[in-house]
């Protein structure tokens, strides 16, 4: 799932009690976090870094 700002976005998704089962971290494609949906699918939270396409 993409963002254009993942500080607001991990933020609220933590304040609604979304359990992230991998912290943000920084990786060549931009900011990453691993959490999970109801039924225990795992989705990426990702703001990609500048210049990278695909978002």
């Amino acid at each position: 799932m993409y963002t254009d700002d993942f500080a607001r976005d991990y933020d609220a998704y933590q304040a609604k009690g979304v359990t992230f089962v991998r912290e943000p971290a920084r990786q060549p494609c931009g900011t990453v976090a691993v959490f999970k949906d109801l039924w225990g699918n795992p989705w990426d939270l990702l703001q990609p870094q500048p210049g990278i396409t695909g978002a």
